[in-house]
């Protein structure tokens, strides 16, 4: 016999969830969701972890407090995108373009950066405490918390 109170928690998680997702426009979830592009949308507070975004075009989109946790952004467009204040914890973002991309306040735990182009991007307060990889990452004007790295500007 389940309990009615872990009944009624796991009604009201699922309705929070289906709120967050209302709160997002429909249309551009439908177009990322159907074509893996999404250029200049509006999916701040998107919930979309463990989203397959692989290659996805999100160039210019405001994702700042989406919950993209979990999820594979390799090889996706995110050059201008704010992704500030979203959740990118264990996210795949090897070999994405994230030229211009806001990325302050953003949860960076155990990502993968490998061969992401980090050029113009602003980490200056991301949040990385776990394990981030950014090696081959390419970092030309970015700007960390340790200031401004220019190592692969030409």
């Amino acid at each position: 016999m389940k309990s009615p109170s872990l009944a009624l928690f796991a009604m009201m998680l699922c309705l929070s969830v289906v709120a967050d997702a209302w709160a997002v426009d429909a249309q551009h979830l439908k177009k990322l969701s159907t074509m893996k592009e999404c250029k200049a949308c509006d999916l701040s507070a998107a919930v979309l972890p463990f989203a397959a975004l692989k290659n996805a075009n999100l160039s210019g989109a405001n994702l700042s407090g989406a919950n993209l946790k979990g999820a594979d952004l390799s090889g996706a467009d995110l050059k201008g995108a704010n992704l500030s204040n979203a959740d990118l914890s264990e996210s795949d973002l090897n070999g994405a373009d994230l030229a211009g991309a806001d990325l302050k306040g953003a949860k960076l735990y155990s990502v993968n950066l490998l061969r992401a182009n980090l050029t113009d991007a602003d980490l200056s307060t991301a949040i990385n405490a776990g394990k981030v990889t950014v090696g081959e990452a390419l970092l030309c004007r970015t700007k960390l918390a340790s200031g401004e790295d220019s190592r692969d500007c030409k």
